[in-house]
């Protein structure tokens, strides 16, 4: 065998390896941009009510343009499974003009469970945000944006937060400007558990320091892109290996619970990183985690 065989075998073996890793990569891309996973988190705390016990809060989060079948047929019987008490979106619920994925969802969902809504920050980069808001709220939705709403349960009552993103308000200072929403709001939610739906998870040292007892958070989609034993390789607005990217995080006596979403932004790709469905089962006494 010559040097020029050996050197032409070796790269084909080359490029058979690099074509197979991208087959891979593509194909795994391709579930996870189109797959759908549940996850679960019991969350248990003493300030929980007894009387919401087994409460389930089921979480949409960054639905952007995701589709899950005809009419969101795949992710309404998933929400359905799941047996809310209550379904919440936080935040990128739409992205761009065309607001049938968010649309769709709505209608299928009618009846199911009251829906409770906030802003994230790509409902400020599209004009058809007003007239999307107030479609929702004509069909079941209650838009959360600097509200307080009490949830009750027999005779036991849990207060609801919401908070519109920065990025609506036209804020300078995302924290500033958060802060500024929680001032006003939580003396309405005084001697309750307090509840909070928001989109920002990189904000929790502002959610903690306003004595959030349970914050519910998207925008950071798990990462987008994972890689094995690495895990999140950006996040907006917390860039590279982000701090926060999934699952269950606490500070100060604040948990906050932070959805992988399920669809894409800017770039149409998740990779090791399947769209997620979260529910939330309240739990009074010390977490089940």
């Amino acid at each position: 065998m010559t040097a020029r065989t050996r050197k032409g075998g070796r790269r084909m073996t080359a490029i058979i390896m690099c074509a197979s890793l991208a087959a891979s990569a593509a194909l795994t891309s391709w579930h996870d941009t189109t797959a759908l996973s549940s996850t679960i988190y019991d969350i248990g705390s003493s300030v929980i009510p007894a009387g919401f016990e087994g409460f389930r809060i089921v979480q949409v989060s960054d639905l952007h343009q995701g589709r899950f079948g005809p009419g969101q047929s795949r992710l309404a019987a998933a929400i359905r499974r799941a047996a809310p008490d209550i379904i919440v979106f936080t935040g990128d619920l739409i992205d761009g003009d065309d607001t049938s994925p968010a649309t769709q969802l709505i209608a299928a969902l009618q009846g199911l469970a009251p829906m409770y809504y906030v802003t994230g920050n790509h409902e400020a980069r599209t004009a058809a945000y007003d007239t999307f808001r107030i479609w929702a709220g004509g069909h079941g939705v209650t838009v959360m944006d600097g509200c307080v709403r009490a949830i009750t349960r027999g005779d036991d009552e849990i207060a609801l937060l919401g908070i519109a993103d920065p990025e609506v308000l036209g804020a300078q200072d995302d924290a500033a400007a958060i802060g500024r929403q929680l001032t006003e709001l939580m003396p309405q939610a005084a001697g309750r558990c307090r509840v909070l739906l928001a989109h920002r998870p990189e904000q929790m040292a502002v959610y903690a320091a306003y004595g959030i007892d349970l914050a519910l958070t998207g925008h950071a989609h798990g990462g987008q892109i994972r890689l094995p034993g690495i895990g999140a390789l950006f996040a907006p607005d917390q860039g590279l290996l982000p701090r926060y990217d999934h699952g269950i995080y606490t500070m100060a006596g604040t948990t906050m619970v932070l959805s992988r979403g399920l669809g894409c932004s800017v770039v149409p790709i998740r990779l090791f990183n399947p769209a997620e469905l979260v529910t939330v089962v309240l739990h009074h006494g010390p977490s089940a985690d």
